[in-house]
């Protein structure tokens, strides 16, 4: 086991890495990491008999954090990020490239790489019905050297009228933002799972696109829709 004491300048050096920032964790910090990996090998998320053995510990406004790098482990990811949602009061815990991105002001100048632009969305004249909009949003992003998340998928495979499997489903398209650059928000008419989305969009901060009824219908989806929260 190797516990390394780092800086807050030390973090920002990290771009093109990942791992897990717990904070809050005073006292010993071998029981800290002790802790988490029986804890994450119990629930299944730790895999293969891996665990974190090359922790990093720093100090930020007085708080104590233990970075816990995704390097050297095999992890079931989509598991650790339901976990980690249902222990943030407990951990608050955030992905490394949030918690640089959120609390320092982003990963060292020189590091960082060149923004990609949002591209257009030509959708004049197209059937409005959402799974189809889903795949024309889909087909362009790929085209353009994205990643689309549809969080409508997990409608497909649950029972929405399921309390149990709806609530499994919203953590799981919630899990996702920590991931994502953008957020497009089509029609008019907002959810109450729409509206939870776009709250936990605005604390990460992430750029939320609106898209009317209108527009789909006139015009194309032009990138001054995007909007910073």
């Amino acid at each position: 086991m190797k516990i390394n004491q780092i800086t807050l300048t030390d973090l920002r050096r990290m771009n093109g890495k990942e791992g897990l920032i717990l904070q809050g964790c005073g006292g010993e910090t071998q029981e800290w990491v002790d802790g988490i990996n029986e804890m994450l090998t119990d629930k299944g998320i730790l895999l293969d008999n891996t665990k974190f053995e090359n922790v990093s510990v720093f100090q930020n406004d007085g708080v104590t954090c233990i970075l816990y790098p995704f390097a050297d482990v095999h992890l079931d990811i989509g598991k650790l990020a339901m976990w980690r949602l249902q222990s943030y009061t407990a951990f608050a815990g955030m992905w490394l490239s949030d918690y640089v991105d959120n609390r320092l002001s982003g990963f060292e100048p020189e590091q960082n790489k060149e923004e990609k632009l949002k591209p257009d969305c030509a959708l004049i004249g197209c059937d409005f019905n959402i799974f189809n909009l889903m795949g024309i949003a889909s087909r362009t992003l790929k085209q353009n050297g994205m990643a689309p998340f549809i969080p409508h998928f997990y409608a497909l495979i649950l029972d929405d009228s399921n309390k149990e499997e709806r609530n499994l489903g919203m953590l799981a398209g919630l899990s996702m933002l920590w991931v994502c650059d953008a957020v497009w928000v089509f029609g008019d008419e907002l959810t109450e799972g729409m509206k939870t989305e776009i709250r936990f969009t605005e604390k990460l901060n992430i750029k939320v696109r609106y898209i009317s009824e209108n527009d789909l219908r006139t015009s194309e989806v032009k990138n001054d829709k995007i909007k910073k929260n």
